[in-house]
């Protein structure tokens, strides 16, 4: 995300297909996270959304073909940022 470069008059397409969760500590956040499984690491979908549109593109579509299921807390995958990083 960091190495994304654009200007106003672009486009971003971002496009997720994997496996994804949730977990109770996320509160009322309808979004899921997106798990990356051979780092066994999660990444907040809104954190992804809100990296994207800093970058002020003319058009932004965001994409997650995921599950949103809860999953325990104990045996989800650590969130490796957040949107209020």
């Amino acid at each position: 995300l960091n190495g994304v470069k654009a200007n106003s008059d672009d486009v971003i397409v971002f496009f997720f297909g994997g496996h994804g969760y949730r977990t109770k500590s996320k509160g009322s956040s309808p979004w899921p996270n997106l798990v990356f499984s051979q780092q066994d690491k999660g990444l907040e979908y809104e954190y992804v959304i809100y990296q994207l549109m800093e970058k002020h593109p003319r058009f932004l579509m965001t994409i997650a073909d995921v599950c949103n299921s809860f999953v325990g807390e104990k045996s989800a995958p650590p969130v490796v940022a957040t949107r209020s990083l």
